[in-house]
């Protein structure tokens, strides 16, 4: 028998949940911000339909809370429904935010929706129409929202013959509260030839070859924290060996951190209109930098067309004399470029949702790098700011003086919505943008050079 097949595999879709726009945005525009999550899903089960694939996996957090929307829930028995009448199956477990737990169903699930059971591990065989098994997915939900139980060591799959499938919800790190494991573990776990992992927001490819260890990311990002190219994979399967994997690109709103520097500026900037020129001539370029992670192939050449716009946040840096015109009202700047970005970018046909503009830029000094490397408190200066970037106490030390007001984690789920959040890129940031002001303050005290 020739075991040819075909199925899409994705996780993280977080029904129930909405874009984190922060800034009120009227009409059509508004529309998309609020349905794109849905439409995402939507999207997938529009090419499982195109393509009339076998089936859809999803490894965790369907819904984005355990106590799941009525609206969230409403929508995927719908798309469910879809799939069930062309006969495509869903197979999925729970995740930590959807936790599967008895009586959780708002709505009769139809019958192509399996959800692995959280008390143990399940073997779902998938059979042809003449009765033939072609693979067997085994899986096991979360039953609260932390879960360190080690599941997949009771992945059990006796037959090697079919192409064996494997979902798990995990963070792929051998000491937190998300299914603790390693790399080399689920290699260990035998007859597993595809690892459908979920849980990370990002679209990584952990092992290229069997088993294949991959996490498709979110489908649509809702931060800045979610950050680029959302999709799905669609797999293709040919006598028990991977033929091809393929994302499909199904974000319709993009989110994407942008930084520019003034020196990189064709233009001699002197005033706020001549900043707001490079900002929307960088801005016109954005679409054409939008790349498919890891260089992987995309399902449709013109992936571009899934995208109605983004949401940036624009980054301004370097030195120049425009900064002495402006360094009493950097505030004032930033929210007038804000507005004036929006009144301009947010009704084109692929509109640009500027959600910040953060000005970080210094003054012009001539000979501004052998200052540093000759003056003595500036030295002192870099030398510290290093030893915050590098030595472990001292970032210790720097992080309590902060205040508690600030908070430091490294897993997105954890997040406490009260306090700001302090990742290792917003201290680096913070550590050099520090620098800069002192230095800057020391380069305008000319007796001091």
């Amino acid at each position: 028998m020739s075991n040819n097949f075909k199925f899409i595999h994705t996780a993280d879709l977080h029904l129930g949940s909405i874009l984190h726009i922060g800034r009120k945005v009227d009409g059509s525009i508004n529309e998309i911000f609020k349905s794109a999550v849905n439409n995402a899903f939507k999207k997938i089960c529009d090419i499982a339909l195109e393509e009339r694939v076998d089936f859809i996996l999803i490894s965790g957090d369907i819904y984005d809370r355990e106590a799941r929307s009525v609206k969230g829930n409403s929508f995927f028995i719908e798309q469910a429904k879809r799939l069930e009448e062309k006969g495509i199956g869903i197979y999925a477990i729970g995740g930590n935010h959807d936790p599967i737990k008895a009586n959780v169903e708002l709505f009769t699930l139809p019958s192509n929706v399996h959800i692995f059971s959280s008390e143990k591990p399940e073997v779902k065989e998938i059979r042809d129409i003449n009765g033939n098994i072609y693979s067997r997915i085994v899986g096991q939900s979360f039953r609260e929202n932390w879960d360190s139980r080690r599941m997949f060591e009771g992945y059990k799959i006796n037959d090697k013959n079919s192409f064996n499938i494997a979902l798990l919800h995990t963070q792929l790190d051998n000491s937190n509260n998300y299914v603790p494991c390693t790399v080399a573990q689920l290699k260990e776990i035998e007859n597993i030839s595809y690892w459908a992992l979920g849980h990370i927001h990002k679209c990584s490819v952990i092992n290229e070859c069997e088993p294949v260890i991959i996490f498709p990311g979110i489908p649509q990002g809702r931060d800045f924290g979610e950050e680029g190219l959302g999709g799905a994979f669609i797999v293709n399967v040919e006598n028990n060996f991977m033929k091809s994997i393929k994302l499909i690109p199904v974000s319709q709103v993009v989110w994407k951190k942008e930084s520019i520097s003034i020196e990189d500026s064709e233009l001699e900037l002197k005033n706020i209109s001549d900043l707001e020129k490079m900002i929307i001539s960088k801005a016109e370029k954005i679409i054409n930098e939008i790349e498919i992670p890891f260089g992987m192939k995309s399902y449709k050449d013109n992936y571009i067309q899934e995208i109605k716009g983004f949401v940036i946040q624009w980054d301004i840096t370097g030195r120049g004399e425009i900064y002495d015109m402006l360094k009493d009202k950097l505030d004032e700047a930033e929210e007038y470029l804000t507005e004036s970005l929006n009144e301009r970018l947010l009704t084109r046909d692929l509109f640009i949702f500027t959600k910040s503009v953060n000005i970080k830029i210094g003054s012009r000094v001539e000979d501004i790098e052998r200052l540093k490397e000759q003056n003595s408190v500036i030295k002192e200066i870099k030398s510290f700011s290093n030893k915050c970037l590098l030595d472990e106490s001292f970032k210790e030390e720097l992080v309590r003086r902060l205040g508690s007001i600030w908070e430091v984690t490294e897993e997105h789920e954890d997040i406490n919505i009260k306090k700001l959040q302090l990742n290792e890129e917003l201290l680096k940031e913070i550590i050099k943008q520090a620098e800069q002001l002192t230095i800057d303050m020391i380069l305008e005290r000319k007796e001091d050079i």
